[in-house]
């Protein structure tokens, strides 16, 4: 079977269950089958999967990229996962790659990786893809399209199901989401039973071995904003799930363990996605709208102030809107509830109607509700964390033509690809985050040798491998390759504290500028009134339940 071309975009089709298919971009839309059945199996053998010197270089760049990429990354629950055991991570997926890398990074075992068919094909993401031995999988999204035909998709995908059963059973990590698409909702949508699968025939596996049942670990994926650069995030490793199997299933550990792939009974599936589903519901938002998530972060912070407890982490605030979220599932219903037959009818009803509005015109201004006071009202800005902030900003101006040489082209090719990306916003800070790992990789090496002849010029230094004239011991070729390789470093410095500390100044300058643009702003008068009316609410409900 040769390429195969799909449809891309919103064109109708439908999954089985006739619910509205995930749009394909134009990467996904193309399926080589051929090229899939020739992917290379995981050697479970080794310390990693697959390549172990390409692996590693792939965990160090990710991890590098990702302290760059977040100003604030607390990771909570990692005590909770075994050693002598595989272990399954599983969580929500709104961000695309960025899922990936914080949970990689931290996960105690190096990974067998499932994904999307073009993943091991894609230009640029195909070359690590093909080193550390991800296995593809066709989904309902390009099936249903005719990507390919059905038993080619059913060969297919239980082949990368048997090998990622076996890594893991092996005692090696895994990462799947559930939902089987990435998506901007505020909830889990719909879950898909691929992770179920491969957990239910690992756990089979390891059983016919007699060896210890994989674990399946829960993680909580909390972004302040998923899409934005220097953002904050919240890795949350939850307990993990307990799971029963059926001597049904039991009974087929010998045909998994020879590679031959039969679907586990369905009882075992269903029981292992529900319990998925009940358990990532738990650290999602979980909410109607973002708008309302926002709002329940509102009351976090309203609430907070009136109990003294001033500059929440982020942690914290997800934590405070969690609260906010149990005590409006109760009164006005969950997501789902509210979704079919809207919101209850309740005392509680305009509480949570003002927060989200309150939120709401913070947000669309860039703000949120670090910018309330303790008497919970829009603070005034500060002329003094203005000052704070630039040296920082000074510095980042002289260093930008630096920064410019080190990575501005590279920044500037991966904020036009992102902007212009047809896999949706999640993709984009993807995209981002791809520029910053091939940075180094790539990038720098031509800068580095740019730079190396850029001062060659300048300093009428000429390497006598040339055969130019005017030859002194200074310009030997140990001389330059040093000088190149020093760039390195140097240019490692640049993009660390103009990214970092210079970048961070910025927002922070911009920031206090926006709180006091929204002070003058004509929507403030209605801001004013609904914190009025929030702080009155919030702090008659916690003499109603005690708190002081």
């Amino acid at each position: 079977m040769s390429k195969k071309k799909m449809n891309t975009g919103n064109d109708g089709a439908l999954d089985k269950r006739g619910e509205v298919l995930p749009e394909l971009s134009k990467h996904a839309s193309i399926l080589e089958y051929e090229k899939l059945l020739k992917v290379e199996p995981p050697d479970f053998s080794k310390k990693a999967p697959g390549s172990v010197f390409w692996t590693n270089v792939a965990y160090f760049l990710t991890q590098q990229a990702t302290r760059m990429q977040y100003r604030t990354f607390e990771t909570t629950g990692k005590e909770k996962m075994s050693k002598n055991c595989g272990i399954l991570t599983v969580c929500w997926h709104t961000n695309g790659l960025m899922d990936v890398a914080p949970i990689m990074i931290h996960h105690p075992s190096y990974l067998v990786i499932g994904g999307r068919h073009d993943l091991v094909n894609h230009s640029l993401l195909g070359f690590w893809a093909r080193r550390m031995a991800v296995q593809p999988v066709v989904r309902q999204a390009e099936l249903m399209r005719g990507g390919c035909t059905e038993e080619e998709a059913k060969y297919l995908n239980g082949r990368s199901l048997i090998r990622l059963s076996k890594g893991i059973s092996a005692g090696f990590g895994g990462i799947l989401m559930p939902e089987g698409t990435s998506h901007h909702e505020s909830h889990l949508i719909r879950l898909k039973t691929g992770p179920a699968r491969v957990l239910t025939s690992a756990a089979t596996i390891a059983n016919f071995q007699g060896k210890e049942k994989p674990q399946i670990v829960p993680v909580g994926l909390h972004f302040r904003k998923r899409h934005l650069f220097r953002t904050d995030i919240w890795v949350e490793f939850c307990d993990p799930v307990h799971y029963d199997l059926s001597q049904e299933l039991l009974d087929l550990g010998a045909k998994y363990d020879k590679e031959e792939w039969i679907e586990p009974p369905a009882e075992d599936v269903y029981h292992v996605r529900d319990l998925l589903k009940l358990n990532l519901d738990k650290v999602t938002p979980g909410a109607v709208n973002w708008d309302t998530y926002r709002g329940w972060k509102l009351l976090g912070h309203i609430k907070s102030r009136m109990q003294s407890k001033n500059n929440l982490s982020w942690k914290e605030e997800v934590e405070k809107a969690r609260e906010w979220r149990e005590l409006s599932d109760q009164n006005l219903g969950t997501h789902e509830e509210q979704k079919e037959n809207g919101p209850k009818d309740s005392e509680l009803s305009e509480l949570f109607t003002q927060a989200t509005d309150a939120a709401k015109i913070l947000d669309t201004n860039k703000l949120d509700g670090r910018a309330i006071d303790n008497t919970g009202k829009l603070r005034k800005y500060s002329i003094g964390n203005m000052g704070k902030s630039l040296p920082g900003i000074l510095l980042g101006i002289f260093l930008l033509p630096f920064l410019f040489l080190s990575s501005g082209l590279i920044l500037m090719l991966c904020t036009y690809l992102g902007n212009i990306t047809d896999e949706g916003e999640d993709a984009r800070t993807s995209i981002h985050f791809v520029g910053f790992i091939l940075t180094p990789f790539v990038y720098w090496s031509l800068m580095s040798a740019l730079s190396v002849f850029l001062l060659a010029s300048i300093f009428e230094i000429r390497p006598a491998i040339m055969g130019w004239e005017q030859i002194t011991l200074v310009q030997s070729v140990p001389f330059y390759i040093v000088i190149w390789i020093l760039m390195y470093p140097l240019f490692w410095l640049i993009n660390k504290i103009s990214l970092t500390y210079c970048l961070d100044s910025l927002n922070d300058f911009m920031w206090e500028f926006r709180i006091n643009k929204l002070n003058k702003h004509q929507i403030f008068t209605k801001l004013d009134n609904l914190l009025e009316s929030l702080n009155s609410k919030v702090k008659e409900l916690m003499k109603q339940s005690g708190h002081n």
